[in-house]
């Protein structure tokens, strides 16, 4: 029994002929056996009688990256019905009716063309058919012209071999150390008769002379030239020892990366009475050196009056407790007709009025609550809502509010007209037109100006899906410019719970 194996490296992109030639296809996974590509057994055959009758789809084994294909013939012993195997078939006569009709092609005989019947002998031999032609003609390609040849069983004039240059198949590239060694496209060609001989010299290129590294014959850049390896870990302690990393550590090129070791150096703090505290050698009970308070509290408001903190602090030793001290400065904001908000005194009036609370709830319980934080009453009228659905970047929907002039102080609710979660004493103002459903940025606009933004204009991520979103206390001013949220000024509640109504500034 012969059971036939075939192997290749299937490599996508490349052209099928060599693959197919092999009985295989390309695999479009990561398994080159699935799909399987095992689907050109060899042609059926005869040995010593039996007849080999190969399957039409093999097996297909996958050693790493390449695919192995076996076919297994079925085997059939034509003596056992004393016939005789022909071409992997039991014929009773495989001579009657004679199948030796298929005379060898037209041969080249040195310089002469030979030729053969077209019907030959049949005999059978050792249980299997053997076909035997008998020469036809033979031409002496020197006789029919001038300076002829026999090429592929017949007289052609001889050729150049060297034109057009067949030599195009130059080895690949290598590297020596350093070295690369680049072969041309297009060789040298040596004519010998009708054959040819091709030979390719290489470049020789010095990688290492501009700084570059040779890989698969080409110079590719040194990813440690320059070094990059300048963010070393944080220094560490392991008791009274500080383990203090360089400043530069040592790359090396894995596969094209740079591959960064920063190896530390241990130093003993004890060896000059003193402690290992952050991976610094300090005196021993002093929490103050180094100064610890260098990061002064965020700046706030308390009313209409910012509080500004600056740093470094002062530092004084609490019990073995570093305990900071940073300076602030306080400013009223009424005094330049302003109000407070994140620490700063922001302009009051059209850019006071801001969205104060957010819903996207189940079914069309969908709110929106606006509050004047400003002194003085605001007309809505001047107002509009956008809505960009789904990461667009230009609006969707423009929601226009009613003429209704918003005290200091008050809030203002709009919501979708079939809404169910708050009726009493329910919105202000309802509309029919399409709402937000969680992945869309909503901006309030005054006229042609943005007073607040939720979500971020041209993100489709669902940054609001079933959420309530409350203003934070302190927040006294819209986000009005950019195209981004600050999603850290709200608080988010549960589906379906709210604050509507009111707003706590």
């Amino acid at each position: 029994m012969i059971r036939t194996t075939t192997r290749a490296l299937l490599v996508c992109g490349l052209s099928a002929l060599g693959l197919s030639a092999l009985g295989l296809s390309c695999a479009t996974g990561s398994d080159p056996c699935d799909p399987n590509p095992c689907v050109s057994p060899p042609a059926d055959n005869c040995v010593a009688g039996v007849a080999q009758i190969y399957p039409s789809t093999g097996q297909c084994f996958s050693p790493g990256a390449q695919a192995e294909c076996t076919y297994e013939p079925a085997l059939v012993d034509c003596a056992d019905t004393g016939q005789f195997c022909h071409e992997g078939v039991c014929l009773a006569d495989p001579c009657d009716p004679n199948p030796c009709v298929s005379a060898p092609s037209d041969g080249c005989d040195g310089n002469v063309v030979v030729s053969y019947d077209e019907t030959g002998s049949c005999e059978i031999t050792e249980g299997h058919v053997e076909c035997s032609y008998a020469e036809a003609s033979r031409t002496d390609c020197a006789l029919v012209g001038d300076g002829e040849i026999c090429e592929n069983g017949a007289c052609a004039v001889s050729v150049e071999p060297c034109n057009p240059n067949p030599c195009t198949e130059p080895e690949p590239n290598t590297c020596s150390g350093e070295v690369a060694s680049v072969f041309p496209a297009e060789g040298n060609c040596t004519a010998d008769g009708s054959s040819f001989d091709c030979s390719y010299v290489p470049v020789v290129l010095d990688c290492s002379a501009n700084g570059f590294l040779c890989d698969a014959g080409q110079c590719v850049p040194d990813p440690c030239n320059p070094n990059p390896c300048n963010s070393p870990p944080t220094d560490t302690c392991s008791g009274d020892t500080a383990n203090v990393h360089p400043t530069w550590g040592v790359c090396v090129n894995n596969d094209g990366s740079a591959e960064c070791t920063y190896t530390s150096s241990p130093v003993d703090c004890s060896a000059t009475s003193l402690i290992c505290d952050n991976g610094l050698c300090v005196t021993p009970g002093d929490p103050c050196n180094p100064n610890p308070c260098t990061s002064p509290p965020a700046d706030s408001c308390n009313g209409n009056t910012a509080e500004t903190f600056t740093g470094p602090g002062t530092c004084t030793d609490s019990g073995g407790s570093p305990e900071c001290d940073y300076p602030s400065a306080t400013q009223d904001c009424t005094l330049t007709s302003e109000i407070c908000s994140g620490g700063s005194c922001v302009p009051a009036g059209g850019g006071a009025v801001f969205i104060s609370e957010y819903v996207e709830g189940s079914s069309f319980n969908k709110y929106l609550e606006l509050y004047n934080a400003s002194s003085s009453a605001v007309d809505l009228s001047n107002y509009s809502v956008e809505i960009y659905f789904n990461g667009s970047t230009s609006v969707s929907a423009t929601l226009s509010l009613d003429p209704v002039v918003l005290l200091p102080g008050e809030a203002f609710v709009i919501a979708d007209d079939d809404h169910t979660l708050w009726t009493s004493p329910g919105p202000d103002q309802v509309f029919s037109a399409s709402f937000w459903n969680g992945n869309d940025a909503i901006r309030l606009m005054v006229g042609i100006t943005q007073a607040d933004l939720l979500g971020t204009i041209g993100d489709i991520a669902e940054w609001g899906v079933n959420k309530t979103f409350v203003r934070k206390a302190g927040v006294l001013v819209g986000v009005t410019s950019g195209t981004s949220w600050d999603d850290t000024e709200w608080t988010e509640l549960a589906v379906d719970t709210h604050q509507l109504g009111g707003h706590t500034p």
